[in-house]
């Protein structure tokens, strides 16, 4: 091996934990901003959504679905971005089935919202806590389906949020 070869391996070495350094931050800014209860969990993109982060604020979920309903009916492209606001609600309603799914669904068929997603501290906090959960719930029912299937989406999103896999 030449010196050109160990110069170029010293850089990818050197890129890499750089990176790496920069994910772990991330993850731990993200970890704290859930443990101190940051209110503010989707930055407001588009003003349409601005009555639906009131409602889910004011905790009137009923009535944000129906105007995400509304806003998915009159524009086909906000159609994504309401699933994500459903699974925001769906989590925050405990209903950690139906929230995994739609997020799984919505950042698997319209990658573009990623970074709108990984903004999400409801999102970060399911897989913080799903993963736990569907992991013993796998363990006491090895066989169960829907446990694997969701333990499944909660690693998928894992990844896609570069957080790593266990």
């Amino acid at each position: 091996m030449d010196w050109l070869d160990r110069v170029s391996i010293a850089l990818i070495v050197f890129v890499s934990i750089i990176t790496l350094s920069m994910m772990v931050k991330e993850q731990r800014t993200q970890a704290k901003m859930i443990s101190e209860g940051k209110k503010k969990v989707l930055p407001l993109v588009e003003n349409k959504y601005k009555e639906v982060e009131d409602f889910i604020e004011k905790g009137t979920y009923d009535e944000a679905l129906k105007r995400l309903g509304e806003i998915a009916e009159k524009d086909p492209e906000g159609a994504a971005k309401s699933k994500l606001y459903k699974a925001r609600i769906f989590s925050k309603q405990g209903n950690m089935g139906k929230a995994i799914f739609l997020y799984r669904q919505t950042i698997e068929t319209t990658p573009d919202l990623l970074e709108f997603a990984s903004n999400d501290l409801n999102l970060w906090d399911l897989i913080e806590k799903g993963i736990p959960k569907m992991q013993r719930e796998k363990r006491l029912k090895p066989n169960d389906e829907k446990v694997a299937k969701l333990l499944k989406d909660l690693y998928f999103l894992q990844r896609k949020l570069g957080q790593g896999c266990d």
